[in-house]
């Protein structure tokens, strides 16, 4: 048994679900505890994925701004976008679309733990805001197990060091999309999702969770 501050946990790689969340707020992050970027009305969720042995889930609630007829190729595009990454090995890609989707994945996903860096500073407090039914029985924060294993605690520094390659660059459209518009009809409120950018910012989140 490995005991961290909050949980003990079996060390079993195959019940370990690897998890991450990518989000959007007017909410500043770098001067409000993720607490409180949680219980802000404006912070919403772009995506999230989990990667459990060999496959990618990957959710998003976009249904207004995404068609039905996109999301083909937002799974073309997003195992194009992360086949050349060393921590790809052929996974196979699930696409989650909404609540329902949600509903749909529980019993694959709920009944282990979830890994997320940082999980207990941000990835838990936004995630259980939007989704609280639809938790697992404890998260592990991999960047205490990151420090204990004497690797650099951020994710992009971390994949450097174990495979020569650090984050995906859709980093891009995820600072595009997090940035309120700033002339125009839509002033001050986000840009649009659509199935090219939200495919970029999925790219970029899974690579994180596959860091992991």
């Amino acid at each position: 048994m490995v005991t961290l501050s909050r949980v003990k946990f079996p060390v079993n790689t195959d019940d370990v679900i690897y998890w991450d969340i990518e989000t959007r707020s007017q909410c500043d992050l770098r001067k409000a505890t993720g607490y409180n970027y949680a219980l802000d009305s404006s912070t919403e969720i772009l995506c999230s994925v989990w990667v459990h042995n060999s496959t990618i889930y990957i959710w998003w609630d976009f249904y207004d701004q995404v068609s039905d007829s996109d999301t083909p190729k937002i799974k073309d595009a997003v195992k194009a976008l992360i086949s050349d990454s060393p921590y790809f090995n052929n996974h196979r890609i699930v696409l989650v679309q909404g609540f329902e989707g949600l509903s749909e994945l529980s019993e694959s996903i709920l009944q282990n733990p979830w890994v997320a860096h940082n999980g207990f500073g941000f990835d838990e407090k936004v995630w259980r805001k939007k989704f609280n039914d639809f938790f697992p029985p404890y998260v592990i924060d991999s960047m205490g197990l990151f420090r204990r294993c004497s690797l650099p605690a951020g994710l992009n520094a971390a994949g450097k060091y174990l495979y020569k390659a650090g984050k995906h660059e859709g980093s891009k459209s995820l600072t595009v999309l997090c940035r309120p518009i700033k002339k125009g009809d839509r002033a001050g409120m986000f840009p649009l999702v659509n199935w090219n950018n939200l495919s970029m910012v999925i790219a970029y989140c899974a690579v994180d969770v596959l860091i992991m």
